[in-house]
């Protein structure tokens, strides 16, 4: 799975569960009628932490699925999915990439193109969350500072500084009390309401949760939640300490002068990175902190006996269903791709009639889709070392069983492209067709771990449709697969002519047996027949490659050419059955790919017994020039671990 799709898969937890314990949270306070500052600050403290544990219990635990509005019946379904040609034969050994054969082609425009919107947004976060360290860090660094300046007055835990205006509390693992200066001249009562105030927070740990705050306003900037709560508890905290204080000099009038006359301090000296401790008072929504006040010497207010046993009951519960659960559609069916477009096969070496205009379109009303047969059965095992060993891959293809499909230690990559590309919609597809379609997002396990697959259906099935739409319901169920087809622009390459015309030699009628790979078994041989398979071989030796295809359209044999890394769209024009047969050198580098001209004429000479790519291409009268156009992707959205059998 590639980082980018790892980050989001991370963070996509955290956009609209944590609202759920914040309305958790909120129920509890006006259900209870918690008024009292100290029990509401453990309420919205178990809301930083559930903020902070939600992606992680959201990955580790299975998810369900609640049931909304359902799809509507006549939705038309998406259109997309390879298309099956029923001339197309193997290719055994991968090619090089293009660049590495040396491909000579026209130059592609300078361009800019934009990064996709994974890593954009992925990008956007690690530039906030840089932004965000890097200021906490700074207040850190400058807390760090001043706490080596402090001298010690009676205790460690109570220090004098001058670096500072009004009381802090710091300190997460050596909590302190740092005074200012002027704390000499101030009155015994002053004295009094401040240490009352300020060694509340160190015995309420409110430092060490001012320290959660931070780091989930870090994890999570972007966020509106993060912010409030993270305010909303350095806000009862103060509160809560100005209950302590409180009952120490039950002056409410006298209590709330000292508040101000901090206040009026801090908003004459401006502004300054926020150090991260717990400062007795700041300037802003201090009249609100007043009226608080006040209200706290009225008479004790309604608090929770044992907040931490309370929380853990209720909380673990609302946090659970919230990484759990999610909404999805009533009955929607999985997205599969829609049936493919089989093209007809031509007899050997008679070119296709010309197209005629199709007839106008009626609108016909259509019956919902029939729902896909699945397995009664199916085991999903872990394949073990000595499976492993002993060489267990089986399964892609050769059994005619109807009544059960067997895949031995495959990865789930592999299964997925089986289901969704090889089988798709029940219809066989050539090896090249497939990788067409490249395969991408999900975790690096999807790639390492290796399953062993044997099912058995309610009855009696082909094998094309067990390991292709069954299959797929298989995955989306056992593995909780969501899986999606998307079209881009990437860059391509185009078959074309080149001046002097082609050269290619047509294939002879009934020289060979196409392969057939609608089928997931091979079609048996006549007894009496002589005609070898048609063959779609590449054989790599000492550099140079050899590359053999009977009985290919043109459009065939571009699309054995996605083996060098991009799409190859014909624009030959030519129709027919062609034999192919190059030999070119593997080892010839690339620079000419940025010169829109031709290879030299001498290239061949100077590289040895083989001519680069190009070159032998050149020599069948066909270039490749590069371009862009459209690349359908199959995209993992989410996948889990198999389900218990």
């Amino acid at each position: 799975m590639s980082w980018e799709s790892e980050g989001i898969r991370l963070l996509t937890p955290s956009l609209l569960r944590p609202f759920v314990l914040a309305a958790a949270a909120w129920l509890i306070l006006r259900i209870l009628r918690v008024r009292h500052p100290a029990s509401r600050h453990s309420v919205w403290t178990a809301v930083l932490i559930g903020m902070l544990l939600l992606p992680l219990v959201s990955d580790l635990f299975p998810h369900w699925k609640l049931p909304v509005l359902p799809t509507k019946p006549d939705a038309p379904a998406p259109v997309s999915g390879p298309v099956a040609f029923t001339s197309s034969t193997p290719f055994d050994i991968a090619a090089p990439p293009l660049a590495a054969a040396g491909v000579v082609t026209a130059k592609e425009p300078s361009t800019f193109h934009l990064p996709a919107i994974q890593k954009l947004l992925i990008c956007c976060y690690l530039a906030g969350l840089l932004a965000m360290l890097t200021y906490r860090t700074m207040g850190w660094v400058l807390l760090w500072r001043i706490v080596a300046r402090a001298r010690p007055l009676h205790s460690r835990r109570l220090r004098e500084s001058a670096d500072i205006l009004t009381p802090v509390a710091v300190g997460v693992l050596w909590p302190a009390v740092i005074l200012p200066a002027a704390w000499r001249t101030w009155s015994v009562s002053t004295r009094r309401a401040v240490l009352a105030h300020e060694f509340a927070h160190l015995r309420r740990h409110d430092a060490a949760v001012s320290a959660l705050a931070r780091l989930v306003q870090c994890l999570f900037w972007y966020h509106p939640l993060a912010w409030w709560v993270s305010r909303k508890t350095a806000e009862l905290a103060e509160l809560a300490c100005d209950a302590a204080a409180l009952e120490r000099v039950e002056d409410a009038a006298g209590y709330s002068r000292i508040l101000l006359e901090f206040a009026d301090t801090v908003n004459r000296a401006g502004q300054r990175i926020a150090l991260p401790g717990l400062a007795m008072a700041s300037g802003s929504r201090m009249d609100h902190r007043i009226d608080q006040v006040f209200l706290l010497s009225d008479g004790p207010l309604r608090k929770l006996s044992r907040p931490g046993m309370l929380l853990a009951l209720i909380g673990l519960p609302v946090m659970g269903l919230a990484a759990t659960i999610g909404l999805g559609e009533s009955g929607a069916p999985s997205p599969v791709a829609a049936p493919p477009v089989q093209a007809q096969p031509e007899p050997s070496g008679v070119e296709p009639a010309a197209a005629t205009p199709a007839p106008p379109r009626q609108t016909v009303p259509q019956s919902p889709p029939a729902p896909a047969p699945k397995f009664e059965v199916a085991s999903i095992k872990p394949c073990s070392i000595e499976d492993m060993a002993r060489g267990g891959r089986g399964g892609a293809g050769g059994s005619s069983d109807p009544i059960r499909v067997s895949v031995e230690c495959r990865t789930v990559k592999d299964l997925i492209e089986s289901a969704y590309l090889r089988y798709a919609n029940g219809v066989g597809h050539s090896p090249e067709e497939i990788h067409l379609t490249p395969i991408e997002g999900g975790p690096s396990w999807i790639e390492s771990e290796h399953y062993t697959v044997d099912a058995r259906p309610e009855s009696p099935q082909s094998q094309e449709t067990m390991r292709g739409p069954m299959m797929q319901a298989l995955l989306e169920d056992r593995f909780h697969l969501k899986i999606h087809r998307e079209n881009r622009e990437v860059p391509v390459y185009e078959l074309t002519v080149t001046k002097g015309g082609p050269k290619l030699q047509r294939s002879q009628e009934g020289s060979c047996i196409p392969t057939d790979w609608s089928k997931a078994s091979p079609t048996p041989r006549a007894p009496d027949e002589t005609r070898q398979p048609c063959r779609t071989l590449a054989m790599p030796q000492d550099g140079i490659v050899t590359l053999d295809a009977q009985h290919k359209r043109l459009a065939d044999f571009c699309k054995l050419l996605v083996f060098f890394g991009r799409p190859v769209i014909d624009k030959t024009g030519l129709t027919g059955f062609y034999d192919f047969h190059l030999v070119y050198s593997q080892g010839v580098a690339a620079a000419a790919l940025d010169t829109a001209a031709g290879p030299p004429e001498n290239t061949a000479a100077d590289v040895g017994a083989a001519p680069p790519f190009p070159v032998a291409l050149q020599e069948l009268g066909l270039k490749l020039e590069q371009a862009k156009g459209p690349r359908e992707f199959l995209v993992i959205d989410h996948v889990e671990r198999p389900s218990g059998n």
